[in-house]
């Protein structure tokens, strides 16, 4: 059976670093999203949060059988991340075009058989056939589903034919699917409920007194009699 291997980029002081982890090994029967999908070999990739991504990813691919296998590229899928909570996650791809995000090895090219016009694997020999191109992931946008619940898929299907033993490869096509589950690392929390605004009255303005025929007559009469204490003042000076 293939191994998976992912190749997490780290960026450290301009320097990128390529770390190889592998993720273990499940039972296919932990999950029924593993036979929802037919998968034969499983793996548990950990929890996810918004905004990881997952990128430098590569396949190997062995040759456990007692006879020569090989493979068609014209046959291949490539690998693609299931969503089954659609209804509360996003996950982007980037690029978008699989031609852009995957990209067949050297090392398949080495492998290239010109007679039978295929990409031939001895028996227990093992070969890396497909990786990422560089830059490419998966990214994680919004998670809203609770903590523990399987928020992605990752299947990594391979068609393979058998060679006969007088060397024509059988009609019959195996496939055999790896995939990796990923988790949610975050829990689903009601959102804070808005707080309802508070109405601040401004206090009420106090009125002028007003002032009526009366008053302004009283004013006039104490101009008038100052006046007149003035002037007579004046005069007896």
């Amino acid at each position: 059976m293939k191994k998976i291997a992912f190749l997490i980029s780290l960026c450290l002081m301009a320097n990128v670093a390529a770390v190889s982890a592998a993720y273990q090994t499940v039972d296919c029967s932990t999950s029924t999203i593993f036979s929802e999908n037919s998968c034969n070999q499983c793996f548990d990739g950990g929890e996810k949060t918004t905004g990881d991504n997952i990128g430098m990813m590569e396949d190997l691919w062995k040759n456990d059988s007692s006879t020569d296998r090989l493979i068609y590229k014209e046959e291949q899928e490539m690998p693609k991340m299931v969503n089954p909570v659609s209804d509360k996650v996003t996950w982007s791809q980037n690029p978008i075009t699989d031609k852009d995000f995957w990209a067949f090895t050297p090392e398949l090219e080495n492998i290239y058989s010109s007679g039978a016009d295929a990409y031939v694997l001895k028996p227990g020999a093992s070969v890396t056939w497909l990786k990422s191109n560089l830059g490419a992931a998966y990214k994680l946008d919004s998670n809203k589903a609770d903590k523990g619940t399987n928020i992605g898929l990752l299947v990594y299907p391979i068609m393979t034919h058998a060679v006969l033993e007088d060397g024509t490869p059988s009609p019959e096509t195996t496939t055999h699917k790896e995939c990796v589950l990923f988790k949610s690392a975050d829990a689903n929390k009601a959102p804070e409920p808005t707080p309802t605004p508070v109405e601040v009255k401004a206090p009420p303005v106090k009125a002028l007194p007003k002032t009526g025929p009366a008053e302004n007559m009283l004013v006039i009469l104490a101009l008038m009699l100052t006046a007149w204490v003035l002037y007579y003042r004046r005069k007896s000076v």
